[in-house]
């Protein structure tokens, strides 16, 4: 065929880099040619020859490594590009990406609690329905940045109220999850960004303590920590024990291996 025409403007005296994406054709492999041609505004017109080597080889549509980025795509305008979301999800699934994020938004709405912390209404899981069955149906598994405070609905983080309130809400979300098209898949739960402090630190072990108390094995800790170089033995060790997936950057491969010979599972990233 005549193939596809982007056009794209180019000012005099720029480069700019194309990126051709050559798709496996069905049918017995071997050479493919064909044309790459630029046409320029004056009519000017550029040729060149491509050949691609098609093996007899098929990846799986199901990989072992998972991929994923802070996406967000349950906000349609997080990249000012509004309009944009199924085009983005559809090249998510194209390269293979398999972890979908989500911000806090998504989280299960209208909870409110008695004043021992018992979870007393019915959550409005409308958000969470919505970018996790439409807006990105079918991933792997869902990743939620939850952005947590110091407090809970009002509750300081730490209390008994704060442990009874978040066991009873993230039970109510865990069953919506074993009852819908999500049932055995995991959704990573991070609920401090890069914390760098001990602070910070201590305010994530909280929540991951009481979340865990939940007992649903759908949620898992994701925490991506940056304490500076020195720091990291002075943090409160349930830190590590707490996080179920720990991710540093992909550069600090020290602490990423030490991880996984301590059976964490290990997450790499890069900003």
């Amino acid at each position: 065929g005549t193939g596809n025409v982007v056009r794209f403007t180019l000012p005099a005296g720029i480069s700019k880099q194309v990126w051709i994406k050559a798709e496996r054709p069905s049918g017995a492999a071997g050479l493919r040619t064909g044309l790459v041609r630029a046409r320029l505004s004056d009519g000017t017109e550029l040729t060149r020859p491509l050949t691609v080597h098609v093996f007899d080889l098929d990846f799986p549509k199901t990989t072992r490594l998972h991929l994923g980025g802070w996406d967000y795509l349950n906000r349609p305008d997080y990249y000012r590009n509004p309009g944009a979301t199924a085009s983005k999800v559809a090249l998510h699934r194209d390269i293979g990406v398999d972890v979908a994020w989500g911000t806090g938004g998504v989280r299960p709405k209208n909870a409110v609690f008695d004043a021992a912390g018992h979870l007393t209404s019915k959550l409005d899981f409308t958000e969470w329905d919505r970018w996790t069955q439409a807006v990105c149906p079918g991933f792997g598994t869902y990743a939620v940045f939850l952005a947590v405070e110091g407090s809970f609905e009002g509750e300081k983080a730490g209390t008994e109220r704060f442990n009874a309130m978040i066991k009873d809400y993230f039970t109510a979300w865990g069953e919506r999850i074993r009852t819908s098209p999500l049932a055995g898949r995991r959704v990573l739960l991070q609920t401090v960004d890069e914390p760098r402090n001990a602070e910070q630190a201590d305010l994530a072990i909280e929540w991951m303590k009481a979340v865990h108390a939940a007992g649903y094995g759908e949620f898992v800790i994701y925490m991506d920590p940056l304490f500076p170089n020195g720091f990291k033995e002075k943090i409160n060790p349930e830190f590590w024990e707490q996080c179920d997936i720990i991710c540093p950057q992909s550069m600090d491969r020290e602490t990423a291996s030490s991880l996984r010979t301590k059976g964490k599972e290990v997450f790499l990233y890069s900003c």
